[in-house]
């Protein structure tokens, strides 16, 4: 059972952030009947959470793929990382309307594992317990401040990369989310690929996210991926009313 103080450092440390006017716009997001016509035969859409995308832009890396085949928390850990890689470097000058979502999209997701992981994990939270009591530890003999992300991210790549077991949980999840930015920083379409990615991941975790969860988060003043949810469930079933 998790105690106060781990319930302490999931959500005193929560921001509030303005969503994008392009995540405002209903025409954002994936058309689930669209998405149904590029899914592979009768494969409905919600099992893709990232693989049409790659496709789509000739992106074979197999490291980069496996991403998409752990638990879905694991994906959003990883790719949260490797938004933030790219994403630093350009935060206090960008104006590109695609970074600033890929951003927004990024630290939801990564706020539902950290706190409503129901909504997107079936392992129980394993990676990002794992993660955040290495983090934790390495930042409680530090004096910087969580608000300076390129400082904790530095600290925390050098921590990790002296890491010896190849298996650990931190090291796969840094690993991989270097291997996406590099991959992807040779492509000119990276942040077209980074925001398609993320989109479809949402799709996914919205449609594959179980019913009580979302009636949970709607009883509690409801969540994006919840209200996605519906707006998702009604086109599918308004799409088969119209083909019966």
């Amino acid at each position: 059972m998790i105690g106060i103080d781990e319930l302490m450092h999931k959500y005193w440390n929560t921001s509030f952030r303005s969503i994008p006017l392009s995540l405002k716009n209903p025409k954002s997001f994936p058309d689930p009947t669209k998405l149904f016509e590029q899914a592979d035969g009768n494969i409905p859409p919600h099992f893709f959470r990232g693989e049409k995308t790659l496709q789509r832009y000739s992106c074979t890396d197999k490291m980069v793929k496996d991403t998409l085949l752990m638990d879905l928390s694991a994906t959003i850990i990883i790719w949260h990382v490797a938004t933030d890689i790219c994403y630093l470097p350009l935060s206090t000058t960008t104006t590109d309307e695609r970074v600033i979502t890929c951003k927004v999209i990024s630290d939801y997701m990564m706020y539902l594992v950290a706190t409503k992981p129901s909504m997107v994990s079936e392992e129980d939270n394993f990676w990002f317990d794992s993660l955040s009591r290495k983090l934790r530890k390495e930042l409680q003999q530090s004096t910087i401040s969580l608000k300076d992300e390129a400082t904790v991210y530095q600290q925390f790549f050098s921590e990790i990369s002296s890491e010896e077991d190849e298996s650990a949980p931190s090291k796969v999840i840094l690993k991989h989310a270097m291997r996406i930015e590099e991959v992807l920083r040779e492509m000119a379409e990276k942040w077209d690929i980074m925001m398609s990615v993320w989109l479809e991941m949402m799709h996914y975790a919205a449609m594959r996210c179980p019913h009580l969860s979302h009636l949970q988060a709607l009883s509690q003043g409801s969540e994006i991926l919840s209200m996605y949810w519906l707006l998702a469930s009604y086109n599918i079933y308004e799409n088969s009313n119209i083909e019966d």
